[in-house]
């Protein structure tokens, strides 16, 4: 006979058991502090802060080049648009990533949110680190004459106010921080919009075979995947259409967030099997992700078909 599905956490399972008034002892604020996702932020924000003062430098560096707007395929075939299109489509995707993964449970009615966020988080501030050396190694004229800054402090005081919204600057041209934030939203929705499914209703998608196999890989798109994927696709049409970024950068920066993404959920799987500083890093930060877990316990036995028959190899 199966064993039952556990019942599903509550909304807030990070409450201790008194309830609000005992959150901000002393004991909980440590184990705040020294949590995987607490240290995730932190190297969010250690990243943002990176970025920003690297855009304050490269602003005060682009008025030493004289250049014009490059010649871009992109502003040649899309007309001109507001750029308040490319911000409502980016805080968009962030805002209902937030919110589909906040509520999602896995058939086995566990919430996943944390591990899911702390992975995209982590890698959100680990492109925000490679943004800092590609917009200041190889700098690009802006094409948007409409940008207007106000900068004229330090850099690392300037920084704090780009964080804040107070202030922009013109000269971060490669790589796009919105496709960045547009693309990683879309591959959290790629990985985990069937571990955490709302809905089982694939009209475009479910006769073509299995969803997945037995590890958990995706093997074929759903109808919320394509969706997801179609919105990036005009996400990235405002961003180019906005001239703010040229075609290179949204190729760019989309391209290295899926690499960044996927080598990043490939060391999840497999950090275990060795013992670098780094794995034992990704370990402590995975130690109880319960997709991980499974994931490593389907993979303790894998056939492996051969010309003269099958064995089965044991993976520790």
């Amino acid at each position: 006979m199966s064993t039952p599905s556990p019942p599903p956490p509550t909304l807030i399972p990070c409450l201790p058991s008194g309830g609000l008034k005992n959150l901000f002892t002393l004991k909980n604020l440590k184990d705040i502090i020294t949590s995987p996702l607490f240290v995730t932020f932190l190297w969010l924000f250690f990243g943002m802060y990176v970025n920003c003062v690297v855009q304050v430098y490269a602003q005060y560096r682009s008025s030493q080049i004289d250049a014009h707007t490059l010649p871009d395929v992109g502003f040649d075939i899309l007309p001109m648009f507001d750029p308040a299109l490319a911000d409502a489509a980016c805080y968009g995707a962030m805002f209902l990533t937030l919110v589909r993964f906040f509520f999602g449970l896995t058939p086995s009615n566990h919430r996943i949110r944390r591990h899911i966020f702390r992975r995209h988080i982590f890698c959100l501030g680990t492109l925000f680190i490679f943004r800092s050396f590609s917009i200041i190694s190889t700098m690009l004229p802006n094409p948007a004459d409409y940008c207007i800054t106000d900068v004229q402090y330090s850099p690392f005081y300037e920084a704090f106010r780009i964080i804040s919204g107070q202030t922009v600057t013109c000269a971060d041209v490669m790589y796009s921080g919105h496709t960045v934030n547009i693309t990683l939203c879309s591959m959290t929705w790629h990985c985990y919009s069937h571990i955490t499914p709302l809905t089982t209703f694939d009209p475009l998608f479910s006769k073509f075979g299995r969803l997945t196999n037995k590890l958990n890989d995706l093997e074929r798109f759903t109808t919320c995947k394509f969706f997801v994927w179609i919105f990036t696709f005009i996400g990235y049409c405002f961003i180019i259409g906005s001239r703010f970024h040229y075609t290179l950068d949204v190729f760019i920066g989309s391209l290295l967030t899926i690499a960044v993404f996927k080598v990043h959920h490939a060391r999840l799987r497999t950090a275990h099997l060795s013992q670098t500083w780094f794995n034992r890093l990704v370990c402590w930060m995975e130690k109880d992700a319960e997709d991980i877990m499974e994931y490593r316990r389907q993979l303790g036995e894998v056939s492996i078909s051969e010309a003269g028959g099958e064995r089965m190899v044991q993976i520790i």
